[in-house]
């Protein structure tokens, strides 16, 4: 039972492994340039992120 478990427990971190390591990149629509990011409110201390 032991032994079972614990192939199954390293197949799932195989799979896991494989497919967080997997070569497709992320491609957006930004354009070159400069961009700014802001939050719409203040927070408790009156800092805007």
């Amino acid at each position: 039972m032991r032994r079972i478990l614990t192939l199954v427990l390293v197949g799932l971190f195989l799979v896991f492994a494989i497919s967080g390591c997997s070569s497709k990149t992320a491609t957006g629509t930004y354009k070159d340039g400069t961009y700014k990011a802001e939050q719409p409110n203040f927070d408790e201390h009156g800092w805007k992120g």
